[in-house]
């Protein structure tokens, strides 16, 4: 079965805040599927993370690396980049995960597409597992057992935000007053084009997100959290992975309760007070 998108359908562009729940103000928004489409259309986004398979200790990474057959899987949709290596791991004996289908050209923030290319991406696992099959040595009887519930998409949307976090905030590992949480992923960017993947390091191992990238400039009392927030290219090649994302949701539901208390809309928080209440229940923003 194929996961088919919808695209969300609302109006009404005030977001008013009733005991602990958000609401457009003048009709109900239906049907938001899939990370920044809910964004899209109130400014509202979303992150998800799993738990990790297993707490065994003989999990293990390898490399595959298939530059001999480089345009024989480019036929096929494939690309692994200038090394031609896939990268995979292991929990389970006879059991192997493999970072391979990488669907590129496809634009995630449009449903049509979005559905084409989650055919595509499952049509070209199953090509990818015969040629493994039919090709590499010790992958004789492999077969699929599962795929992803869904494809995933590095990126779409993301807000105008009172503040638009730079490549350079992020390289240089820059931390401002109102720093709500801290990325310390390095910047990893894969090119729209070919897929070729450039990774960039992070001068002292983090840089800071600001509250004001969590705020729109045109929706009041709105908070965007999850990968929707403002940042430039470069920097949403580090703060997109899922423990960022998870991070800036706590800071999200601070915020709500201290503007609460206050009587003041959450978007024109002070975001320095936020950043200490979060100091102050042990969030390391440092």
């Amino acid at each position: 079965m194929v996961k088919v998108y919808h695209d969300p359908i609302t109006r009404g562009w005030k977001v008013t805040v009733n005991s602990w729940y958000a609401h457009a103000s003048s009709e109900a928004l239906r049907c938001a599927a899939h990370y920044e489409f809910m964004m899209a259309a109130i400014g509202a986004g979303y992150g998800k993370a799993r738990k990790p398979d297993s707490d065994r200790e003989d999990y293990v990474w390898f490399t595959l690396v298939f530059k001999q057959w480089e345009q024989e899987l480019a036929d096929m949709g494939l690309r692994f980049g200038k090394l031609g290596a896939c990268w995979g791991n292991s929990v389970y004996e006879r059991i192997v995960n493999l970072n391979a289908v990488k669907v590129i050209g496809w634009d995630g923030a449009d449903t049509r597409q979005l559905s084409q290319a989650e055919v595509h991406a499952r049509r070209t696992a199953v090509r990818f597992a015969k040629f493994l099959r039919d090709r590499v040595p010790g992958f004789e009887e492999a077969h699929i057992v599962r795929v992803a519930p869904f494809i995933g998409v590095r990126e779409t949307r993301h807000i105008e935000g009172r503040y638009e976090i730079s490549g350079e905030d992020a390289v240089s590992g820059r931390i401002p007053e109102d720093a709500i949480a801290l990325c310390g992923y390095p910047i990893d960017i894969h090119d729209p084009k070919d897929g070729v993947a450039e990774f960039t390091q992070i001068a002292n191992g983090r840089f800071g997100i600001p509250f004001r990238s969590l705020v729109p400039k045109k929706i009041g009392n709105l908070l965007v959290s999850g990968r929707g927030i403002s940042a430039s290219d470069v920097a949403f090649g580090a703060l997109r992975v899922m423990g960022q994302c998870l991070a800036f949701g706590e800071p999200c539901g601070t915020a709500t309760v201290l503007a609460h208390e206050a009587g003041v809309e959450v978007s024109e928080l002070d975001g320095r007070m936020l950043r200490a209440e979060l100091e102050r229940g042990g969030v390391m923003i440092v």
